[in-house]
């Protein structure tokens, strides 16, 4: 895991905004990939955030709490496909 997330603004802190302040998962980041990796630091396990059924975001739960992370697709986002999620 070391390396794989040395920027911060790859951390997503669960209760308020799920991403930087107006910032959002790019609409074309992946091409065909329809789903973000998180690591959800409450259970220490991976999960997929899948795309909604309106296109409007990626959303994933965490496999021990349940919490959900929401990631907004917007034009101008982010290309980052791999998210750390704190649920505490």
């Amino acid at each position: 895991m070391q390396g794989a997330m040395a920027d911060p603004r790859d951390t997503v802190a669960l209760g308020g905004s799920n991403l930087a302040a107006g910032e959002r998962v790019s609409a074309s980041a992946g091409g065909g990939n329809r789903f973000l990796r998180l690591w959800f630091e409450c259970s220490g396990q991976y999960a997929r955030g899948v795309r909604a059924a309106d296109g409007s975001a990626y959303v994933g739960r965490c496999p021990k709490c349940g919490a959900t992370a929401r990631f907004p697709i917007g034009p101008g986002g982010t290309s980052e496909r791999t998210f750390r999620v704190s649920c505490r």
